[in-house]
């Protein structure tokens, strides 16, 4: 099965540079939203020790994802009066 499966990727894409992402941004973006979504509104410090972050990054981290949420829901705004 291997060979078939190189012989096809050698078929197709043969003298290609394919580059495969590694998607860390997006990774990052999704524990965010999941360390968001059980933030409520007092629990900087067993977040913190959750994911294995000072209180002091995660507040950063609360506060940034809090910003994109309203940058968010101001362009979606702006979208329907357009």
């Amino acid at each position: 099965m291997a060979n078939a499966l190189a012989d096809h990727i050698a078929d197709h894409w043969g003298g290609q540079l394919i580059n495969i992402p590694k998607d860390q941004r997006r990774k990052l973006s999704l524990m965010e939203v999941e360390i968001y979504r059980h933030f409520n509104g007092d629990n900087y410090g067993e977040l913190a020790l959750k994911y294995g972050m000072g209180e002091r990054g995660m507040r950063k981290l609360i506060s940034r994802v809090k910003a994109r949420l309203a940058r968010q829901t101001r362009d979606d705004q702006m979208q329907l009066m357009v």
